[in-house]
C-alpha cells in the first residue's frame, strides 16, 4: 500500500473509530482479497480488523488471530483484546498472546496476535 492510500486509509479508521464500538460483522468472502495466505474469515467493527487463520498446532486444532486498529494506531488495551476474544470465539475459549524471540520478530505495522484454542481445550501452561 503507497503512502496515499495508507494515509487514507488511516483517516478513515479514525472517522469510524469515532462512533464507538459495535457489534462485529463478518466480512463477505468476495471482499478478502485472495492468495496464498488469505485469512479463513475476517471481522470488523469500527474499531477493530481481525482476520483469523485456522492452524494446526501441536497442541491440536487453533484459531490464529491477526488483530489491528482501524486507525493503525498501537493497541494498548488488555481489555479490548480480551473483548475481541469473547465477542468472536466465545468468553470461555482461552487465547494466548506471544511475544517472539528477537530473530523471529517481524514488526513492520502494529498488528496484534491471539492464538485461540478450541473449544473446551485445556491450555498446558493455564493458571
Amino acid at each position: 500500500m503507497n503512502r496515499k492510500l495508507r494515509r487514507l486509509s488511516a483517516r478513515e479508521g479514525r472517522f469510524l473509530m469515532k462512533k464507538g464500538w459495535n457489534n462485529f460483522t463478518v466480512v463477505p468472502d468476495h471482499e478478502i482479497p485472495l492468495s496464498s495466505n488469505s485469512p479463513d474469515k475476517v471481522y470488523k467493527n469500527n474499531i477493530y480488523i481481525v482476520q483469523v487463520f485456522n492452524k494446526d498446532t501441536s497442541w491440536g486444532p487453533m484459531k490464529k488471530a491477526l488483530i489491528r486498529r482501524n486507525d493503525e494506531a498501537p493497541i494498548h488495551s488488555w481489555q479490548d483484546l480480551q473483548r475481541v476474544k469473547n465477542e468472536i470465539f466465545g468468553p470461555e475459549r482461552i487465547a494466548l498472546e506471544v511475544y517472539p524471540r528477537q530473530s523471529r520478530l517481524i514488526d513492520d505495522a502494529n498488528i496484534y496476535w491471539l492464538w485461540v484454542f478450541h473449544e473446551n481445550t485445556i491450555c498446558p501452561i493455564e493458571y
